[in-house]
């Protein structure tokens, strides 16, 4: 997105329509004088244009304006035009006679012009707490300046890559801090606000829990232990907060844009007798939203200020909503061991895929989802709704896929090794083969695993690991798999894990 600084193109064009109007008016009402051609745009640069008439008799021009000059050569009228370097475009009126006859034409000279790519449309910057280097480019038909008087930037441009650069210093303060810097082009000057965020910080001070439940409605309790200011809650899933770098991340990258929209909508709304305020909390509070469906959610209390921008302060917890079925139980994040990791434990999110049948999972030996494509390490497993078991089989994720400089197009493959009775070490591609059953405690805080067999070597061989693996097709047309070194999930029969 650009915002420019110089008059609509559109505006220009009412005007030149305008002038072209008076001409027709003119030209069917005089008869010893009218226009065969004329050309009267100039840019800022200014330069020279003409008039050129059909006239009976001596023809003289005179314009309105002192900056637009004219001079007449029998019927042709040259109309000078001095530089300009203001953003506003001007015009000037020439106003032809001859024989007692006149006709007005309107000559229009553009200022300089000046874009910022990317500008937001409120025309606030806003840029993390760390320390950092910012760079937009812009558009200008004429070279610029650019300075600041805040302390904590620095600004510097560059004609001709079109650039300007500001350099923020870090900020450390549980609040927003603004700042700007200014554009100078021709004797115009634009100035930007920079808005730096604070760094993200949770508290517990603040606490999300679920409050009534209607036909149509949620409501979600705020419970404010030591005040920090102003919030507003939200809520979100745990996957879509566990595919974020981090929870101050999906704060600031997400919940921070999306509740200061719904602010300025309300805002907007009740036609801006409202400020911010009047929309937030400060004590502990109920907030109703649409029906939230069943399930595991993390629900938030974000800090904003008077102005609505944060303050840094978030409270983040997990809130069950509904009557907690069989299939919901296993949704959450659980803690599984892995002797292998240096902090002997792993995260699994089970999410729900399609309720009662199917969860999506993440986690599993500690690959990031989104590594090499889209949800490249989620496996979908499986519920028993007979046993009510969480069944972990063999699963290929044909749907992404990524392309590998050695090996060609690849995809993720779910799995397991096994030693079978010779003594041989395998994985399985066997799709639907079952992996792990999981089994929940009666009070469905822990889980206890069953590893999986196939038959190899013509014995039952069970599996001790399971293993995520990569897929792809080799030269000869056979599918082939590797693995990552030091990524696997040791499994054993007994083996528990604990819902966190």
């Amino acid at each position: 997105m650009k915002k420019y600084l110089y008059i609509l193109i559109s505006l220009m064009a009412v005007a030149c329509i305008a002038s072209c109007e008076k001409e027709k008016t003119s030209v069917d009402t005089a008869k010893n004088i009218s226009v065969v051609s004329s050309n009267l745009s100039f840019d800022n640069n200014g330069g020279t244009g003409t008039i050129v008439v059909e006239a009976i008799g001596v023809v003289t021009a005179v314009a309105d304006k002192t900056w637009a000059q004219t001079s007449v050569n029998g019927k042709t009228i040259t109309v000078t035009c001095e530089p300009w370097d203001k953003l506003e475009s001007r015009n000037a009126k020439i106003t032809l006679t001859c024989a007692g006859e006149s006709l007005d034409i309107t000559a229009i000279q553009t200022g300089v012009i000046f874009a910022v790519d990317d500008m937001p449309i409120n025309g606030d910057f806003i840029i993390s707490n760390a320390s950092d280097t910012h760079t937009y480019g812009f558009s200008s038909n004429a070279d610029i300046e650019v300075f600041t008087d805040t302390e904590w930037l620095t600004v510097s441009f560059d004609n001709e890559a079109k650039t300007i650069q500001v350099v923020s210093e870090e900020n450390t303060e549980m609040a927003t801090r603004h700042g700007s810097f200014t554009v100078k082009v021709g004797e115009s000057e634009k100035t930007y606000k920079v808005s730096q965020y604070p760094p993200f910080t949770e508290t517990t001070d603040w606490v999300v829990s679920l409050g009534e439940r209607g036909e149509e409605t949620t409501t979600l309790k705020s419970t404010v232990k030591v005040q920090h200011g102003y919030y507003a809650v939200d809520y979100a899933l745990p996957g879509a907060v566990n595919r974020a770098s981090s929870v101050a991340e999906f704060v600031s990258g997400t919940l921070v844009p999306k509740i200061r929209a719904g602010l300025d909508e309300t805002i907007a709304y009740y036609n801006y007798r409202y400020g911010y305020t009047s929309f937030l909390s400060r004590s502990s509070d109920s907030w109703t939203f649409d029906l939230i469906p069943d399930g595991n959610y993390i629900g938030f209390m974000v800090g904003f200020d008077s102005e609505g921008y944060p303050t840094g302060w978030y409270g983040a917890t997990e809130v069950f909503i509904g009557e907690l079925t069989p299939y919901a139980k296993w949704l959450g994040n659980w803690t599984v061991p892995n002797a292998k990791k240096t902090s002997g434990t792993e995260t699994w999110t089970i999410e729900q895929n399609k309720e009662d049948e199917t969860f999506w999972i993440t986690g599993i030996n500690g690959m990031p989802v989104g590594a090499f494509a889209e949800n490249d390490f989620r496996a979908e497993a499986k519920f028993d709704a007979a046993t009510q078991e969480l069944v972990i089989a063999v699963w290929e994720n044909t749907s992404s896929t990524w392309t590998d400089s050695s090996r060609g197009v690849c995809n993720t493959l779910l799995s397991g090794q096994f030693t079978n009775v010779a003594g041989s070490r395998y994985y399985n591609s066997g799709v639907g083969n079952v992996i792990a059953r999981l089994k929940l405690s009666e009070d469905g805080s822990t889980a206890t695993i069953t590893p999986g067999s196939v038959t190899s070597g013509g014995a039952a061989a069970y599996f001790d690991n399971i293993r995520w693996y990569g897929r792809y097709t080799t030269s000869s047309g056979s599918r082939s798999g590797f693995s990552w070194t030091g990524y696997e999930t040791p499994i054993s029969a007994g083996m528990v894990i604990t819902k966190e």
